[in-house]
Order: structure tokens, then sequence, then C-alpha cells
């Protein structure tokens, strides 16, 4: 018999060393998986360089299986509220009325989400806001569309709505846009809490509304 030489038995230099997991450890030839329990053969498994045994815990069924699960669980079908064709991605809901019962509007959690985009004239938005394409209005974002609440609310006013200004639903319902169900709201405040800072507010906010402040 031959006797093979230390040069014959090392890999010259510039070789490639990469091999396949089942020959980096040729004495593990079958292990258990860690999901399905299953001893099947290194081959069902695949490589892992980071495992001491080369391969990965669980096998490639049951990784696929997994993956699968994974797929679906972001495609869940239809929303659970009856009547709501919307894609459910939450806890069974469509992100409209995820929204709803976090308690952006519970008091229609039960209806569906009335889409308004047959008709080419908007959308109804996640949070339950009907949007409508009106490019040329001040209110509207960069996109083109208008909130149709802010756009009905600023044609009465006959002008665009200021930032601080909101278009209340009076019945809670954020599709029902009529005029008569919309009042005009204002988040604006005094930033200073001297008293001669809260009269000039006053003033300047009276003003703006087309009140005059008659001095006694």
């Amino acid at each position: 018999m031959r006797k093979v030489t230390a040069s014959e038995s090392l890999p010259h230099k510039g070789a490639s060393t990469t091999v396949n997991a089942a020959v980096q450890a040729p004495f593990v030839v079958s292990r258990t998986c860690i999901k399905c329990r299953e001893k099947k053969e290194i081959s069902c498994f695949y490589a892992n360089k980071k495992s001491k045994s080369g391969v990965s815990g669980v096998c490639k069924v049951c990784h696929l299986k997994a993956g699968s699960e994974n797929y679906h669980s972001k495609h869940r079908g239809e929303c659970s509220v009856v009547d709501c064709r919307g894609n459910a991605k939450v806890k069974g809901l469509c992100p409209a009325h995820y929204k709803r019962s976090q308690g952006y509007n519970k008091a229609l959690m039960d209806s569906p989400i009335r889409k308004c985009n047959k008709d080419g004239l908007g959308f109804v938005d996640g949070g339950g806001y009907k949007r409508i394409r009106k490019p040329n209005h001040a209110n509207a974002y960069g996109t083109g569309y208008v909130l149709e609440h802010r756009y009905v609310l600023s044609n009465i006013l006959g002008r665009p709505l200021a930032d601080h200004e909101n278009a209340h639903h009076i019945n809670g319902d954020r599709l029902d846009n009529r005029p008569e169900n919309l009042e005009l709201w204002s988040t604006s405040q005094p930033s200073g809490q001297r008293v001669e800072d809260k009269i000039l507010w006053m003033k300047e906010f009276l003003d703006q509304y087309g009140y005059n402040v008659v001095p006694k």
C-alpha cells in the first residue's frame, strides 16, 4: 500500500475549501427536526454555517411550511366586518376598521367602509375620510387630493381653511360631508400666558373671523 504524503493529504494553496455541509460533518448522517420531531437524513436540511453540525435545525419541509404560513398571515382574506370587502391585515380587520376599533370611530365599527372611487371622484383613506381630487384647491395635498369635508366647509366659508382650522362632523360619521353636518373648529391657542399676550391673541383671533372688539 502506497503511503500518502503530507502534501497529498492537504489541499494545495489556492484550492477551494468550500464543501457541502454533509462533507464537513461526515459522521452526521441524520438528525431530528426541531419542528416536526422527525428523524431525517442530513440531505433533508439546509446548510447553516453557524450551526455546529453544519445544517439547519429545521428540515426543508417545515422551513417551506413556515414560509407559507407567514405569507398567508399577511393575506388573511376579507375583513371580518359584515359586507366589508377590505383585505384583513390586523386581527381579522382591514386597516380602516382596525383604526375604528382603536377609538377613531367605534360607533361605526359594525358598518362597512364605503368606497367612493367607483365614480372616479375620490376614495376613502385609512382614517375613514373621503378624499377627492382637486389639485388646484388651496387645501389640497401634494398628490392633488383634498379631504372632502374640508373642501365642502371651505366652499361654505368662501375661503380656504387655515392650518389650525378643522371641519368637525357633528354626528360623528366621517363620510357624512353634508354642509349641515359640518362645523368649524379651531385648535389655535395663545403661545404666552401673560394677560397682555392673551388679550393680543384674542383681538387677532376675533379680527380673523370678522368680529370688532370695542373697548370699554
